[in-house]
């Protein structure tokens, strides 16, 4: 009896640990896939944001205690890895794992010019928009587009100025979940407590010109 209560305890185990390391696998690549479009080669956040996504699995680890997040370039990519020791609450059966993403950093618009999209779609004109916007860009690059996301620390907030010169107040919508790391851009006059917040993950869209009226040219690139 006691064999068979020891066999189902492990078996038991090994079905969490391998939910655990899917669900890991499932944020890892989000994380890393979210990073290489904005170019974010660091880690910061990365610990804030597994510890909101991922429920505490009792018994198995803590995300504030043996765990190791990297993110770094290589070459044209970007690869995230997570080290961490996980085991049963009580017994000696711990051991260490590791898992990795790697996704291609994001190039812009000028890697797409350069294989000739504009050329083969028979399109090389239009506008920038965003569906929420209330502007149209000339360019792809234009500042307003390319938020340049990064992050920073809470604390540091009371010190940092956006490029016109204007404190960061928290955002309407994710402010108040504000960890130890926000996040935040060059023109931008918010924080935000995730990297996939609305206000800072924009889906830009190309158009006509003709279908922009009530837009107004953009202030930069218009």
């Amino acid at each position: 009896m006691c064999l068979l209560l020891a066999a189902c305890v492990h078996l038991f185990y090994l079905f969490s640990l391998m939910g655990f390391q899917a669900r890991m696998r499932l944020f890892l690549e989000k994380e890393t896939r979210e990073r290489a479009i904005y170019r974010i080669s660091h880690s910061a956040g990365m610990r804030e944001a597994a510890r909101k996504e991922l429920e505490p699995f009792s018994g198995l680890m803590s995300l504030d205690e043996g765990v190791s997040f990297q993110a770094e370039k290589d070459g044209d990519f970007l690869e995230a890895s997570v080290q961490y020791r996980a085991g049963p609450a009580f017994g000696l059966w711990k051991a260490d794992y590791t898992q990795t993403a790697r996704r291609r950093l994001w190039n812009g618009q000028a890697a797409i010019l350069r294989e000739g999209a504009g050329e083969r779609d028979g399109w090389s004109g239009g506008v920038y928009v965003t569906p929420h916007g209330t502007a149209f860009h000339r360019t792809r690059d234009c500042a307003y587009l390319s938020l340049s996301v990064r992050a920073a620390g809470r604390t540091q907030l009371s010190g940092l100025r956006n490029k016109n010169g204007e404190r960061y107040t928290a955002c309407e919508n994710c402010g108040e979940r504000a960890g130890a790391v926000v996040y935040i851009t060059d023109y931008g006059n918010r924080y935000h407590s995730a990297r996939s917040c609305g206000g800072i993950s924009r889906q830009i869209i190309k158009i006509p010109e003709t279908e922009a009226k009530g837009r107004t040219p953009c202030s930069k690139c218009g």
